[in-house]
C-alpha cells in the first residue's frame, strides 16, 4: 500500500514544529521532520523512500533560493534532503533513505531479504555514479546546459551503455522495477535521474533517451508515491527549458506543486 502526501506550496518562514501528514504512524512513537525541496532529485529519494514505506512525518519545505537562517544551523548543512529523527539530525540522501528503511521494519522494507535480490540492488546503486555522469554529459555537462544541442555519438552511446545496465536488471528480474515487482532502494536511489536526464533531453536537446526504459518510466508514473513527488511533467520541462537547468530552483523560487517559477 503506498500513502501519498499532497505537497506544499509555500515555504517555511520559521523552523515549524507538529503539522504531521496522515500516514502510518513510526513504531515506538518516533518523529520523523523532514526538510526538502521538492524539485530536488536528491530530496526526492528520502520522499520516495518515507512514502513507500508510508511513514508519517512533518514535512518542511526549504525555499532554497533564498535560505530561513535557522536552518544550517539546525541542521549542519545547507544542503537539502535532512531529517530529524527524534529531534537528531540526518544528512545525506542515501544514508537517510538506508536508516529509515532499517529503522522503520514494521513497514515495507526497502532491501530486499534474498541475499541475490540484495546483492543486484547493491550493485544498482553502485553503478549510480556511472549513470548520472552519462546523464550529466547527455546534457552538456553540468546542472545548467546549452538549450538546443543535440548529444554527439559518443555522448548518446555512454547513455545507453549507462542503461543498458538497468534495462539488463528489469529483464532479469521480471520488471516492471528495477529489481523485481516492487520498488527497491536501487529504484529509490536512480529514478529521480533518471525521469529528469529523460525530460531534461527531451525539451533541451529534442532527443528521446527512453528506448527500453519506457515501459520503466510507465510503471514508475503509476505508483501513488512517484506522483505525489514527481512534478507535473509538462510544467517541469518548460521550467527546464526556459532556464537551461536542472537545478534552477536554487536560484529562483519554486515548488513541486508549482514548478514553474512566476
Amino acid at each position: 500500500m503506498y500513502v501519498s502526501y499532497q505537497p506544499q506550496t509555500k515555504f517555511a518562514e520559521i523552523a515549524p514544529r507538529g503539522s504531521a501528514d496522515a500516514m502510518r504512524a513510526p513504531a515506538n512513537g518516533a518523529q520523523i521532520t523532514f526538510f526538502t525541496h521538492g524539485l530536488c532529485p536528491y530530496a526526492q529519494r528520502v520522499a520516495l523512500a518515507l512514502n513507500l514505506k508510508g511513514l508519517a512525518h512533518e514535512l518542511i519545505e526549504i525555499d532554497l533560493s533564498n535560505k530561513p537562517s535557522w536552518y544550517e544551523q539546525r541542521l549542519g548543512t545547507s544542503l537539502v534532503p535532512a531529517i530529524e529523527l527524534d529531534g537528531s539530525p540526518f544528512t545525506e540522501s542515501l544514508d537517510i533513505c538506508r536508516l529509515v528503511d532499517d529503522r522503520f521494519t514494521e513497514a515495507p522494507a526497502l532491501l530486499p531479504k534474498d541475499k541475490e535480490l540484495r546483492k543486484a540492488v547493491e550493485a544498482l546503486i553502485m553503478h549510480g555514479p556511472r549513470l548520472e555522469s552519462a546523464g550529466w554529459r547527455l546534457l552538456g555537462g553540468s546542472w545548467s546546459f546549452p538549450r538546443k544541442s543535440r548529444p554527439s555519438d559518443a555522448v548518446r552511446r555512454g547513455w545507453e551503455g549507462a542503461v543498458d545496465t538497468l534495462t539488463t536488471s528489469v529483464r532479469q528480474h521480471g520488471g516492471p522495477f528495477l529489481v523485481g515487482d516492487s520498488p527497491t532502494l536501487a529504484d529509490v536511489a536512480l529514478a529521480p535521474f533518471i525521469a529528469r536526464f529523460e525530460l531534461a533531453a527531451s525539451v533541451c536537446c529534442s532527443y528521446d533517451t527512453t528506448g527500453e526504459l519506457r515501459e520503466y518510466l510507465d510503471a514508475l508514473d503509476a505508483l501513488d508515491a512517484w506522483r505525489a513527488t514527481f512534478p507535473e511533467r509538462d510544467a517541469f520541462g518548460r521550467a527546464i527549458s526556459r532556464y537551461g537547468s536542472l537545478d534552477y530552483f536554487d536560484f529562483h523560487t519554486a515548488t513541486l506543486a508549482q514548478p514553474m517559477p512566476e
